[in-house]
């Protein structure tokens, strides 16, 4: 069975429309985000992704594992991710839409609070607007990754859903701390509907982690439960 089909079965077990979960993996990086695309049938809470529409994802980062150096109390680090572009969504029995994207990158960034400089990220309404993405690239480059795949599974009726792809490293201030290689990297987590207010003119809120070489298990959890896992 193919790893997205898997993961599908595995969301809608914790939802009550099968068996299967998530399974805990080691985070290196924790994330909270909101996301929009490029058409006008995407915004909450009725998301609909049409082919050649173009996602884009800004946020912050809220940890990052042992092997990154980073110090909260000096430095931000913020979160995009774009050029994901849909290859429009496929219905599945039990109100299940998959979604399919194309290209991509994710870029972390670190910047200082006490540079001169600095700039306060603001999510703005109605993206692409004068703050956002722009003010979530401000500072240095902590990583650059590229995805070689990435989907999503939503379910409408419930305005929730999980999304994974799979990234290559391959620039960034914090590159030689990647392990063993800048290959085998993961970012998954969960749109979800009980998180905080999406603002105006974004689609959803996407909390997650990144992680080396994430595992999927077959163990029946609840939707508390599987939220929980990107906190």
């Amino acid at each position: 069975m193919k790893k997205w089909m898997m993961l599908s079965l595995a969301f809608a077990g914790c939802l009550g429309l099968g068996s299967g979960a998530l399974a805990q993996t080691n985070a290196m990086l924790d994330f909270t985000s909101f996301l929009y695309e490029s058409g006008p049938n995407d915004l909450y809470p009725e998301f609909h992704s049409l082919a050649g529409e173009i996602m884009t994802c800004v946020g912050y980062i809220e940890n990052v594992g042992s092997e990154l150096d980073w110090d909260r109390n000096q430095v931000e680090l913020t979160f995009v991710m774009t050029d994901l572009v849909s290859q429009g969504e496929m219905e599945y029995p039990g109100n299940l839409n998959y979604i399919m994207y194309t290209g991509g990158s994710l870029d972390i960034v670190a910047q200082r609070y006490d540079d001169p400089a600095y700039t306060l990220p603001d999510y703005g309404i109605d993206p692409p607007n004068a703050t956002a993405p722009s003010t979530f690239w401000d500072g240095e480059i902590y990583l650059h990754g590229v995805f070689t795949s990435f989907y999503m599974t939503y379910y409408p009726t419930l305005h929730a859903g999980n999304f994974e792809g799979h990234l290559v490293w391959t620039s960034g201030t914090q590159l030689d701390a990647m392990y063993p290689d800048p290959v085998g990297y993961t970012l998954s987590g969960t749109v979800d509907p009980f998180g905080a207010p999406v603002p105006q003119g974004y689609a959803l809120e996407a909390d997650g982690h990144i992680s080396f070489d994430a595992a999927i298990g077959v163990e029946e959890s609840s939707w508390g439960q599987v939220k929980n896992l990107y906190r």
